[in-house]
């Protein structure tokens, strides 16, 4: 670990959330980053966010057809000492063409948002659009999210929506 002056408490959380029936072309939340609202002006921090996902259509071991898709992206968040949130838009890094085990299921475009709800939470969104000749009604994702952060008196917290 590397400190760098003028940095104050901070650290690494990395997490996993899974969620499945996504609903097709609709923004869905899968995890929630929290921070505290502490006593006065104390609720200056910032954190960055990193998510590595598996992104499914038809996912489960009893179906005949399936397809998925690697997808990487991030985003920063700041609060000021009143709690005033930013957040940045979502930068996506990369996304694997799919892969699938015929031509029933396909994965189209995935979008990855981070919403804030209020001075505190952000919520973490998929969309994903699945496609194929066979329909599209069992979306999934695996996270694996990594939040650096620093500044805020307590940690942020990572939780499923």
């Amino acid at each position: 670990m590397t400190s760098w002056s003028g940095c104050g408490k901070g650290g690494v959380i990395r997490a996993r959330f899974a969620k499945t029936s996504i609903p097709d072309n609709t923004a869905t939340t899968i995890f929630t980053i929290s921070t505290t609202d502490e006593s006065g002006d104390n609720d200056l921090g910032n954190y960055a966010c990193k998510v590595h996902a598996l992104v499914t259509n038809h996912p489960g071991s009893s179906r005949s057809y399936q397809a998925a898709k690697s997808f990487l992206a991030h985003f920063a968040h700041v609060n000021n000492k009143n709690g005033s949130p930013a957040t940045s838009a979502v930068t996506e890094v990369s996304e694997t063409a799919q892969a699938n085990t015929g031509g029933y299921r396909q994965i189209g475009t995935v979008t990855m948002t981070a919403v804030e709800n209020g001075k505190y939470e952000v919520q973490v969104k998929f969309t994903i659009d699945c496609t194929g000749s066979a329909g599209s009604r069992d979306a999934g994702v695996v996270c694996l999210v990594e939040l650096a952060w620093e500044g805020y008196l307590t940690a942020p917290t990572l939780s499923v929506a």
